[in-house]
């Protein structure tokens, strides 16, 4: 592996450690455990708002949570995977982070220059979606990135129905085709990329 795939990995897993901390952040706000923000979010908290005593500004939109600093433009964005996790990664997540990532946290000035698809400064907009899913397929490749969740991501693939007008949508089995309960909301997310145990 290259140094450019050395770096790239390093900023996975700190991309992986930042939205943890930021997710307990957050839930200890909420006074809840970290695990059940995912579920819990659309029921008893509003969708976007800041983050008590902090410069974090957190917004919920589909199945994740986009987290922006208001003082200095660092952002993450939390990919819930199964049993509420936090450490789920996607090309896209870590493209922004890597775009916005600076001190006290890490800083990648070559991963940036490569998938920079606009000059500095930088935001979480500024990167080239197509240079950094071309960077992280070695990653993929060597094994190092998996699925959140292979069993459930099979139910969802046998649940995956077509309409004549050709929308995609599913017919889970009970227990997962209650929205009302966890087994739903992760078979929704089962196919989220994790970073494997070394």
């Amino acid at each position: 592996m290259d140094s450019i795939n050395h770096q790239l990995l390093a900023a996975c897993r700190e991309s992986v450690q930042r939205q943890v901390e930021l997710i307990s952040l957050l839930a200890a706000s909420w006074n809840m455990q970290p695990n059940d923000v995912y579920y819990n979010w659309r029921s008893q908290r509003t969708q976007s708002g800041m983050i008590a005593g902090t410069a974090w500004r957190y917004f919920f939109h589909g199945l994740e949570c986009d987290m922006s600093n208001q003082q200095d433009g660092r952002f993450v964005r939390i990919e819930f995977g199964p049993g509420g996790r936090a450490d789920c990664i996607s090309s896209y997540s870590v493209l922004q982070f890597i775009m916005t990532s600076k001190a006290p946290w890490g800083y990648y000035p070559e991963l940036q220059a490569q998938l920079a698809d606009k000059p500095a400064p930088f935001d979480e907009h500024s990167g080239d979606y197509q240079a950094i899913h071309t960077l992280i397929e070695p990653l993929y490749a060597a094994n190092l990135i998996g699925l959140a969740d292979p069993a459930l991501l099979a139910i969802q693939e046998q649940a995956l129905v077509v309409t004549p007008e050709g929308r995609q949508t599913y017919e889970l089995p009970a227990p997962y085709n209650n929205p009302n309960t966890h087994g739903f909301w992760d078979v929704m997310v089962c196919q989220r990329m994790v970073l494997k145990q070394e």
